[in-house]
């Protein structure tokens, strides 16, 4: 008998994720081509909307967006992030829905947003993964589509997945063996896990993506096409040496098209991701890459997300995971570009309690399966045996549950609710941006021609005027007084630039404090791109 390896074996509940199955609700979701069309439209036929192409995937689909309010980069933004995870189809109409909101909505509030800031939305950041949703057969990639040599034996993408029962999908393939180290789940059969040997549990198969040994190495889809994960590919705690996190940070060419762009726009005051990453229940414990040496210089950065999340929580209608990836936009989005993060799932299917969360990976792919078993129960296929070439006299199965589907809404209801659920999240994380305002100057005439003034510059925003990483990284700028004084006037105390290196936090004010010798009108301009930009003039007489 012919003895092949199952080097990529797919461990504890992944099984899941990667098999697809037919569905009638593929039309719900667009394809790449139909969603750019929608935001070239957008941005045809609304002023306040310039259609964004950042850059290309390793697969060549543009990398496309809105920016929607004021246009440069002096106003406070916001950057909205879609499609960044290989399966998740959803949060890109969940993107659209809060642009066509902020474009389409003549309230008040609405309009007071775009007056004074700025929302960029990109919503496929990952655009080539999310193909095999459409594609024939359908599968899932695990990452873009860069050319990799996965098992180092010189070939590129040799060995893929194959559709063994040419039923138009691919799904997973599981192998029973002695030296088998899964089992199926309790909860569900179609579930596969990782046996716990401590409690006693003895594996029975290897979980494989369904298909071939193509090349003859003795190797099953070792070297599947792509890829990167791009969402594990920053460099923030990069993972080397494991699978689909690429052979550097940032090699994905689109998170150097995101990199470039952030740092090209340092008015983007805060990041929201999509994704299983959901640091809104469970808020991040912010502290110094090197605490053990130092105080936490990031305290107050820390207070101000703890205050932020505290707010935005009740708005989030679906619990991730509090963790945070290695490689991740989120945590690299914070720590290493300067910029308050945020991230929460754009869907995930109730758990027993009916309550829209979920509490562990476990408890997620349970209700996506206790829901697709009652409604859409053609998208879980039972282990049915096959004759497989490679493994003569072996059993071999090909089964388990359509992999978008358990991360995305089958019902277009489900996908309605998904896609609205989003928008008051996200639009109150855009009102909460920071906002540079000054109060009236305060003027004490000291005799001799000289006059303290006292200016008081005002953080309308929740979110502080930049962050202390923000600094740290130099990715962000302090608040920058300008005072210009009039003819014969000059500083008996004070500077024509005075810098505020410290964030002002949200909601407070902070004073400064000029003597000026001389009568006329002195302008004081405070702005930085981040908060934005606040003028006064005060008349010395």
């Amino acid at each position: 008998m012919r003895s092949l390896s199952l080097r990529r074996s797919v461990g504890l509940f992944s099984v899941l994720t990667l098999g697809l199955a037919a569905s009638a609700s593929a039309q719900s979701f667009s394809t790449h081509a139909e969603q750019q069309a929608r935001f070239e439209t957008l941005a045809r036929t609304h002023a306040d909307a310039t259609l964004l192409n950042i850059g290309a995937s390793a697969g060549d689909r543009a990398l496309y967006g809105l920016a929607i309010g004021q246009a440069g980069t002096d106003h406070p933004a916001l950057l909205v992030l879609g499609g960044v995870e290989p399966y998740d189809v959803t949060s890109p109409h969940a993107a659209e829905a809060f642009a066509e909101y902020l474009l389409t909505t003549d309230a008040d509030s609405v309009q007071a947003l775009l007056a004074r800031s700025t929302v960029y939305v990109i919503p496929r950041l990952s655009p080539d993964p999310l193909a095999g949703y459409h594609a024939t057969p359908r599968h899932q990639p695990h990452g873009n589509a860069h050319p990799d040599d996965a098992d180092r034996d010189g070939l590129i993408d040799e060995d893929g997945a194959d559709d063994l029962n040419d039923d138009g999908i691919i799904a997973m393939m599981r192998v029973l063996a002695s030296d088998g180290t899964m089992i199926a789940d309790d909860a569900d059969g179609a579930m596969m896990r990782m046996a716990d040997m401590k409690a006693g549990e003895v594996g029975l198969y290897h979980v494989l993506i369904e298909g071939r040994d193509n090349d003859g190495d003795l190797h099953v889809n070792e070297d599947a096409v792509g890829g990167i994960r791009i969402n594990r590919n920053t460099t923030h705690s990069y993972a080397p040496y494991t699978a689909e996190v690429g052979q550097h940070p940032f090699e994905a060419p689109e998170l150097r098209a995101l990199g470039d762009f952030v740092f090209a726009h340092p008015n983007i005051a805060a990041v929201f991701s999509f994704g299983d990453h959901d640091n809104l229940h469970t808020p991040w414990k912010i502290r110094h890459p090197q605490r053990r040496t130092r105080p936490n210089q990031f305290a107050a950065d820390s207070v101000a997300h703890a205050a932020l999340t505290k707010a935005l929580a009740p708005l989030a209608a679906y619990r991730g995971v509090g963790s945070v990836p290695s490689g991740s936009i989120p945590g690299w989005a914070y720590y290493h570009a300067g910029r308050l993060s945020f991230g929460a799932p754009a869907f995930t299917y109730p758990t027993d309690d009916e309550v829209t969360q979920i509490r562990s990976e476990h408890d997620r792919m349970h209700a996506a399966l206790r829901w697709l078993r009652a409604n859409r129960p053609e998208l879980v296929h039972n282990w049915t045996a096959i004759d497989h070439p490679d493994y003569p006299g072996q059993t071999v199965e090909i089964g388990g549950a359509e992999p978008f589907a358990t991360q995305n809404p089958m019902a277009d209801s489900l996908l309605a609710q998904a896609t609205e659920a989003t928008t008051p999240l996200l639009f109150s994380l855009a009102h909460h941006l920071p906002q540079l305002e000054m109060d009236a100057a305060r003027v004490t005439d000291l005799g001799g021609n000289t006059y303290r003034v006292t200016l008081t510059v005002h953080n309308a925003g929740m979110m502080p005027t930049h962050t202390q990483a923000g600094r740290a990284v130099r990715a962000q700028r302090p608040v920058r007084i300008d005072a210009t004084l009039a003819n014969g006037q000059q500083f008996v105390n004070g500077r024509a630039i005075t810098l505020l290196s410290q964030p002002i936090p949200g909601m407070s004010r902070q004073d400064v404090t000029f003597v000026i010798q001389g009568r006329g009108t002195v302008a004081f301009e405070a702005f930085t791109p981040s908060a934005g930009r606040a003028t006064t003039t005060v008349a010395l007489d």
